[in-house]
Parts: C-alpha cells; structure tokens; sequence
C-alpha cells in the first residue's frame, strides 16, 4: 500500500461543482448523503491519480488540499451580486476555532469576500446529545462573523421548541430561520411552530440528517484510490451553494470536509 497523500495527517476534500449537468450520469435526485458521497469520492479519485501521475510534493506533506480543477469553480466577482452564497455547517464538536476555520476556508475556496446565508447544525451525539451552554458559545462564534461582515443571516438547524427558545434569549443576533428533517420527528410540533410564528423565524423542511458524513462514509470517500491507511475522522462538513438571486437557478453546489487522521 502507498503512502500516497497519507503521509498527510490531515485533508482538505473538495468536490468541486456537482451542480454542473450530469456529473453523476444518472438523472435520479440522490439524498444527501448519496450526493456528499459520490461528488466528493469522484473529485477525490481523480485528484490521487494526478498526484501519483506526476509525484506531486503533496503527497508527502502533513496536510493536503484535494480538489480537481475539472471540477473546481469559483464564483467570478463580475457575478458575485446577483448571487446569493449559502453554506450548511456540520461542526463535529464545539469548539469555536473550527467554526472560524471551516468559514474562512469556504471563502477561500469560493472566493467570495462574505457569505450571504449560514445554517449551523450543532453537533450532536447519540449519548449526550446537545449542550445547551455549549450551542450558546458556538453561536457567538457565528455572531463574531457576522459583526465582523464575513456573514449576513444566521439560521440554525434541527432544534427543537426548548433549544430554540434557549438560544434565540440569549442570543444577540437572533436566528433567521430553524431547518427541520420531519423524517426525524415525523410531524412538526405545534410549540415549535407557535414560537417561530410568534418571534418571526422561518420554519424551513430539510432532507439533511443531523449528521452529515459519518466516520464510516468518509472512509468509503478515501478508499477509492485504495491508498489509505489508518483511521480517519471528519472535523467539520460543510454544503455551499449559490443561486442567482431573480431566477433560483442553482450556479454552485459542492462540499467541503475537513478531516484528520487519528494519531
């Protein structure tokens, strides 16, 4: 087995542009996990084989940007005002430096200078669950973005009446709006509905689960090339997309992950 990029301890995966027509070859709509899986194992494939084709120095360094330029698109900053760039963030813990990370990474890569829309999904583990205390400081992480005009509207994802309520007081910047996956509560609660009407905060159906790429899928993502070892782990999984503000046609749609290999 080669060493291959995994002389690296940690990976930058992009899956570039998916948006753009037939990159899957099959018409079906994939869920969320399908599409996260498939766009980043197709960009993560062809990478490897460049870099083995050409013993490129990232194969051997401790960390390793993966992206394709076949399918890697930025946003032209001719365009950047008739779009509208939103990212889904799914942190794997609170810690307010991952949060910083991931959100200036997707800048980068996107190469906008602010996003317009950002949804958070707190992390959240079967055992514990979600702190409270530690979803308030996670969201001052987001607020600290937003004053600092990297972000214009902060929303939030799968929480329920009691979370809800428990940020939305505390918070100085206030949510714009809470995704919900009905698959998981199979009907939105009436609470939940009152107190979003009440406070004036959208209440928006999602597919999306509440944990996005599991340590199992990422390792089908990196054993396509058949060149890793060890075990790896996501830090934080992010979806962006951008829409053309009068049409809603979708320009962008990709994924990036930040992941790292256990010592």
């Amino acid at each position: 087995m080669a060493a291959a990029p995994f002389d690296a301890k940690s990976l930058l995966l992009n899956s570039g542009n998916i948006a753009k027509l037939n990159r899957f070859g099959s018409p079906n709509v994939l869920s969320p996990v399908d599409e996260i899986t498939s766009g980043l194992s197709s960009a993560f494939q062809l990478w490897l084989s460049e870099q083995s084709e050409h013993h490129d120095s990232n194969m051997h360094t401790d960390h390793a940007d993966c992206r394709h330029p076949l399918f890697t698109e930025t946003v032209e900053p001719s365009e950047r005002d008739d779009l509208l760039v939103t990212v889904k963030l799914f942190p794997s813990d609170f810690d307010t430096a991952i949060l910083k990370e991931a959100f200036t990474t997707a800048i980068q890569e996107l190469n906008v200078a602010h996003l317009d829309n950002v949804i958070l999904c707190f992390p959240f583990h079967s055992q514990t669950g979600s702190s409270l205390q530690s979803m308030k400081s996670l969201w001052k992480g987001l607020e600290d973005l937003q004053k600092r005009k990297l972000v214009t509207n902060l929303s939030v994802s799968d929480l329920d009446k009691p979370e809800l309520e428990e940020l939305y007081q505390s918070a100085e910047l206030k949510p714009f709006l809470n995704q919900i996956n009905v698959a998981s509560c199979c009907v939105i609660p009436k609470d939940l509905i009152a107190y979003t009407k009440s406070n004036d905060i959208k209440l928006v159906i999602t597919a999306d689960p509440r944990v996005l790429l599991t340590q199992q899928k990422l390792h089908e993502v990196l054993s396509v090339g058949k060149m890793v070892s060890g075990s790896w782990n996501p830090l934080w999984t992010m979806r962006y997309k951008t829409v053309t503000k009068y049409t809603g046609v979708i320009r962008h749609r990709g994924y990036l992950v930040k992941c790292a290999k256990d010592s």
